[in-house]
């Protein structure tokens, strides 16, 4: 079940293509609902205030849709069809950026994982502890920049990328799930299992555990996906920016994270000082 976790459920490839659906679907939220006009009188409909571009009548957000159960058994896996032919069809600029990933999606151009650390090889507890949001705004506070071949400065958005926080184990977290479970400690002893309560062999647990047993049992890495094809180089330089910094602010709590023009600039506070 771990293997199946970490090479098909969580998969990087898996995660970049789940997480682009999601944004699809938020995208999308933003424009559509789930009520059409032939619905507009219907008695089990549920008012909600739209906020759509083009409506004149009051309908149901997508993501709202588990409220009303003749409406959520639509939400199956032609939605992204319907999308699709709906953004299609409309001349609304707003829909720009959801074309944008319909297109992405259709041509298999799914995010890409830039990087993944684990926890234990780059920092401990106080990097897990960190939000999803806060290693993103650290990611984005000396504005990473870079300068692209036509010679524009381009700079490094919230949007371009996403960090993802994942943790993988046994069923118990850090502990060894074996070490719940006793064993008999001789083959011969299950003919005793048949035996008067008094009279049965005592199970006990395994102290010497096999050579192949796992050194630890929990997993906990952080990846970094990123949105925007064109921003590859500069999300995988600032990563490698941010992995210095952090193996440095380690040794000393001082240093301070900086990416000027593509380099990574490690600057001590008390060094400013003198």
């Amino acid at each position: 079940r771990m293997k199946n976790h970490e090479t098909i459920y969580t998969h990087k490839k898996t995660k970049a293509a789940e997480l682009q659906m999601v944004d699809l679907l938020l995208e999308a939220d933003k424009h559509f609902s789930m009520l059409f006009p032939t619905q507009l009188y219907d008695p089990h409909g549920i008012p909600v205030p739209t906020r759509f571009y083009g409506f004149k009548f009051q309908q149901l957000p997508i993501s709202r849709a588990w409220m009303f159960p003749r409406l959520f058994l639509r939400m199956d896996d032609t939605i992204t069809s319907v999308i699709e032919s709906k953004a299609v069809e409309s001349p609304l600029p707003q829909l720009g950026r959801l074309r944008e990933l319909l297109n992405d999606r259709r041509k298999h151009k799914f995010y890409k994982c830039v990087a993944e650390v684990e926890i234990g090889t780059l920092g401990g507890d106080e990097l897990w502890e960190m939000s999803e949001d806060e290693i993103n705004g650290e990611f984005l506070s000396r504005q990473p920049r870079h300068i692209d071949s036509d010679g524009k400065v381009v700079h490094l958005e919230a949007d371009d990328f996403i960090v993802e926080k994942r943790t993988l184990h046994y069923g118990r977290k850090e502990k060894n799930p074996v070490s719940q479970m006793r064993f008999l400690k001789n083959k011969s002893d299950q003919v005793k299992l048949s035996n008067p309560i008094p009279q049965l062999p005592i199970a006990e647990e395994v102290e010497n555990l096999p050579m192949n047993t796992p050194s630890s049992f929990l997993r906990r890495t952080i990846r970094f996906f990123c949105c925007t094809a064109k921003q590859y180089e500069l999300i995988s330089h600032t990563f490698e920016s941010w992995k210095e910094h952090k193996t440095q602010q380690a040794e000393n709590p001082n240093c301070v994270f900086e990416v000027l023009n593509g380099n990574e600039v490690e600057v001590d506070d008390d060094d400013d000082e003198e």
